[in-house]
């Protein structure tokens, strides 16, 4: 999905969280950081702002039990 106006920002962000999500549940520790990247990149591909996924990425790193 693009960062187009007429989608619902909920849904835009919940992309982000889920990719995010399942990166760090589902990498080994040693691969997440390049996984995070892969997304990033191919989000920004997508127009995703970069500062949204950033924060998005840090909100799931901080939140417990995401490991």
């Amino acid at each position: 999905m693009q960062w187009k106006p007429n989608h619902p920002t909920c849904h835009k962000l919940s992309v982000i969280d889920t990719l995010v999500e399942r990166a760090l549940h589902n990498c080994d520790a040693d691969k997440i950081e390049v996984e995070l990247k892969h997304i990033t990149t191919v989000l920004t591909l997508n127009k995703y702002p970069k500062i949204t996924i950033q924060s998005r990425i840090e909100k799931w790193k901080a939140a417990p039990n995401t490991l």
